[in-house]
């Protein structure tokens, strides 16, 4: 590829916030968080194979919640 090519490709960085609930790998997380405001987070987690045994462990300690690691994952997306 040549200094032309190159300055003629552009990218866009895609950003993505996702969640990763405690132990979450176990079962397919992290996942791109859904958007809106309305949406239940609890069911969500269920809906997406978080087991309900688990966020009730969680909601039931002193904690309170269910700890969830949440971070943005960029992508750069080539458009041509």
């Amino acid at each position: 590829m040549d200094i032309q090519q190159k300055t003629n490709k552009t990218q866009d960085i895609q950003m993505t916030m996702m969640i990763d609930p405690d132990g979450g790998w176990q079962f397919g997380f992290p996942k791109p968080k859904p958007t809106g405001d309305d949406v239940d987070m609890r069911q969500w987690l269920i809906d997406n194979g978080y087991p309900e045994q688990l966020i009730e462990y969680w909601e039931q300690s002193s904690l309170g919640y269910v700890p969830c690691r949440m971070y943005v994952n960029d992508e750069h997306v080539d458009n041509q």
